[in-house]
């Protein structure tokens, strides 16, 4: 991965505000898919917010991770330039766009220099999506494991298997009995292009993550 141009990045906010991605829109095929969004993006951890499998997409009988605040919780995620724009609406219409502030981001782009990235962050709003309604997945709206792959790539572009690691960890709500594998038919509408290798991958993240994982709904 190239070393991360902050003065690059900055000409990118250009007429712009900051979202938090913490789920599909981590991924760049994902952003691309859905909104047109090239930009690049930068590795952050969100504090006094929690992840978890609890925003259901009524429409295609599915569940989504969504974010609600929580003192002394965290989650990892990537700050993505875009502008609030229909295309963003429409793919964020199980959640609201909240505020949230520079106290609230702690930086994790490697070769980023906190000080100078904190004062461009100064500059932009920033917000999170979330969840509208806290509605636990459950056998009639599972989680699909394309949306789960697709997240999970975008963790990697950026963090590496580390990167996944942290966010079965900070995502909770999610049993083996709860997960649908769709792999073989997508059902997330913005899936990404998994590669043979990188989707075996993923299994094997999951499988390690409710090996070690007590079920917390």
């Amino acid at each position: 991965m190239p070393p991360f141009d902050q003065e690059q990045w900055k000409a990118w906010l250009q007429d712009k505000v900051l979202v938090a991605g913490y789920g599909s829109l981590l991924s760049a095929d994902s952003r691309r898919l859905t909104s047109n969004l090239n930009t690049p993006t930068v590795s952050v951890q969100i504090k006094n917010w929690s992840r978890a499998w609890i925003t259901r997409a009524y429409h295609e009988n599915q569940t989504y991770v969504g974010a609600l605040p929580s003192q002394g919780a965290w989650l990892n995620a990537q700050l993505v330039p875009s502008q609030i724009d229909a295309a963003l609406v429409k793919r964020e219409q199980d959640y609201r766009l909240t505020p949230i502030t520079i106290k609230d981001i702690e930086l994790t782009e490697p070769s980023a220099d906190t000080a100078s990235f904190k004062e461009i962050l100064s500059n932009y709003p920033i917000y999170i999506c979330e969840t509208l309604e806290n509605r636990p997945a459950n056998q009639a709206y599972k989680v699909n494991f394309s949306y789960l792959a697709t997240c999970l790539l975008g963790c990697f572009e950026k963090q590496g298997v580390e990167g996944m690691r942290a966010f079965m960890q900070t995502s909770t709500g999610l049993s083996k009995e709860l997960l649908f594998m769709d792999n073989k038919a997508p059902l997330y509408p913005w899936a990404a292009n998994l590669t043979p290798e990188f989707e075996a991958l993923c299994k094997t993240i999951v499988e390690e993550y409710f090996a070690k994982t007590i079920y917390r709904p």
